[in-house]
C-alpha cells in the first residue's frame, strides 16, 4: 500500500512483484499514511492531513467502494506522516496526530 499525493488515493501493490494491483482506495487531500492488517478478514486504514472532515478511512481489504468507517481527529489536529498502525488483532487502530506547527502530539485509539 502507498499513500498517493495526487490523485488522492491509497494505492494497492501486489506482494509477488510490487506492481500496482489496479485497486485504489479513495482518499481526500492529502494522503499521509496507510496500513493494512490481515486480522478481521483484512482491513485497510488510510489517513489524510486535513483540518476539515474525516482524517482516517477504513475499508475492507479488496473493496475500495465500501468504506466501513471514518474518523475525525478534531479541527486542531492533523494526522502525522506514517502516523497509523493496527493492533495485532485488528480491533484497534492507533493514530498519531499533531497541531499544525507540529506540537501538541496526541495518540488516538480508534475502534473501527
Amino acid at each position: 500500500m502507498a499513500a498517493s499525493g495526487a490523485p488522492y488515493t491509497f494505492l494497492e501493490f501486489r506482494a509477488a512483484d510490487l506492481a500496482q494491483s489496479g485497486i485504489e482506495y479513495p482518499a481526500g487531500p492529502y494522503p499521509t499514511a496507510v496500513v493494512t492488517t490481515g486480522a478481521q478478514e483484512g482491513l485497510i486504514a488510510g489517513g489524510i492531513s486535513s483540518l476539515d472532515g474525516p482524517d482516517v478511512y477504513v475499508y475492507p481489504a479488496g473493496e475500495p467502494g465500501r468504506r466501513s468507517s471514518t474518523f475525525d481527529l478534531k479541527a486542531s489536529q492533523q494526522l502525522m506522516d506514517r502516523g497509523l498502525v493496527w493492533a495485532a488483532d485488528g480491533t484497534s487502530l492507533f493514530a498519531v496526530s499533531g497541531s499544525i506547527n507540529g506540537t501538541d502530539i496526541r495518540l488516538h485509539v480508534i475502534h473501527p
